[in-house]
């Protein structure tokens, strides 16, 4: 498994704005080929990592453009960049 692993920052109060884009992209996002899960956590308020888990990283690799349109999609909400990291799955329960 390889996964990309998003953390963004958004004003507290958009909160309902950002699950509601989110929820808009679900279609789309099970359409990507080789994507196996996608897990968002909050861990503050206006934080959130998202986890996505990918058959490969050639998978990962080529959602990059739907990343880019998701990203592009929530700028108006992020209160900064948003911090990606990739990498292949070191060890799991």
């Amino acid at each position: 498994m390889f996964y990309r692993v998003n953390i963004v920052r958004y004003a507290p109060e958009n909160r309902d704005a950002v699950l509601a884009f989110m929820e808009s992209m679900r279609g789309e996002m099970s359409q990507i080929d080789g994507l196996k899960s996608v897990t968002i956590i909050e861990t503050a308020p206006g934080q959130a990592h998202g986890f996505a888990g990918y058959e490969s990283e050639a998978h990962a690799e080529a959602a990059v453009p739907i990343v880019q349109k998701i990203m592009g999609g929530m700028a108006q909400w992020m209160t900064a960049p948003p911090e990606m990291n990739m990498g292949h799955m070191m060890w799991s329960l």
